[in-house]
C-alpha cells in the first residue's frame, strides 16, 4: 500500500489495513489520508457503480426441466426406526383419568351422586341412544334433541355409565327438576342460574326451563332489576269512558274560569 502515507497493511491480517500517521496538533498525516483516499471512510465502501451486467444465450439453447432436490430420508428412517411407539393402554388409562377427574368435579358440586346419576341415566331413552350413536355412529337423519347432541358430538365423552359434554354432566330427564331446585336456591335470577348450570350441568332445553322457572317465582320478580310492564291507568280510563272523561274536565275547567 501507500506506506508514505501511513497506509500499509497488517502481516498477521491480510485482509486489513491500517493506518499509521504521526502524533501532532492537528493530525496532518491524517487529513492527507483523508484528501487523497476520501472514499475510504465515506458510505457504501466497494459498492459497485456504472456497472452493466448482461446475459445472453447460444443459439439453439433449449430450458431443462429437472425434479426439485430430493430430500435426504435417511435421518427420517432413522428416528422412525429409533423411536418407541407409546403405549395404547397407558394413553387410555391416561384419557380416562382426566375424564374421571372432570367428571367428580361436576358431581361434587351438584346435590346428586354419581350413583344416582348412573342409574338414571342407564333408564333414559334420549341418553342410552346418544351413547350408542357415539359407538356406532351418528344417523342420516337428526332432528329434535338429537341434532343438539350431534352439533356436540366433539365434546361428548361417557364414563362410568354417565353421559358428559365438555366439562358438564349431562342430566337425565328424571333429575332435572332436582337440579333446578338446586340452581334456584337462594334465588339468585335468571343470568347466574344460567351460569351455573352452564359450569356444571347440560341437557337440551335447560336454558328455556331456567327462564321459565324464575318468571313464575315471586321472590325473584320482586327483587328483579327490571319492573314488571303494565299499562298506564290513563291508558285505560280513556279506553273506557272515551271522550266523556276529557268533554267533563273541560267544562270544569271553564266553570273554575268564569268564577274568577
Amino acid at each position: 500500500m501507500d506506506a508514505e502515507h501511513g497506509l500499509v497493511e497488517d502481516p498477521t491480517a491480510p485482509d486489513k489495513v491500517v493506518l499509521e500517521t504521526e502524533s501532532g496538533s492537528y493530525g496532518s498525516g491524517t487529513a492527507q489520508v483523508l484528501r487523497r483516499y476520501p472514499r475510504i471512510h465515506g458510505n457504501r465502501l466497494g459498492l459497485c457503480k456504472q456497472t452493466k451486467a448482461s446475459l445472453s444465450l447460444k443459439p439453439g439453447t433449449r430450458p431443462v426441466f429437472r425434479p426439485k432436490r430430493p430430500v435426504p430420508y435417511a435421518a427420517l428412517s432413522r428416528l422412525i426406526a429409533n423411536r418407541q411407539p407409546p403405549n395404547e393402554d397407558a394413553m387410555i388409562a391416561s384419557v380416562d383419568a382426566k375424564v374421571q377427574r372432570i367428571f367428580i368435579d361436576a358431581v361434587r358440586s351438584l346435590p346428586l351422586t354419581a350413583e344416582t346419576i348412573r342409574a338414571e341415566t342407564s333408564k333414559d331413552s334420549l341418553l342410552q341412544e346418544i351413547m350408542s350413536f357415539m359407538q356406532r355412529g351418528w344417523p342420516q337423519e337428526k332432528t329434535g334433541q338429537i341434532l343438539q347432541f350431534f352439533n356436540r358430538r366433539d365434546s361428548l365423552s361417557v364414563f362410568g355409565g354417565c353421559l358428559l359434554s365438555g366439562e358438564r354432566v349431562v342430566i337425565p330427564v328424571s333429575l332435572q327438576r332436582l337440579v333446578l331446585c338446586q340452581l334456584h336456591r337462594g334465588h339468585p335470577g335468571i343470568v347466574k342460574m344460567k351460569a351455573l348450570a352452564r359450569s356444571h350441568v347440560y341437557r337440551p332445553g335447560l336454558d328455556n326451563q331456567i327462564e321459565e322457572l324464575v318468571k313464575r317465582c315471586n321472590r325473584c320478580a320482586s327483587v328483579a332489576k327490571l319492573p314488571l310492564k303494565t299499562t298506564l291507568a290513563l291508558g285505560q280510563c280513556q279506553q273506557n269512558h272515551g271522550r266523556d272523561s276529557t268533554s267533563t274536565m273541560q267544562v270544569r275547567l271553564r266553570d273554575i274560569i268564569s268564577s274568577l
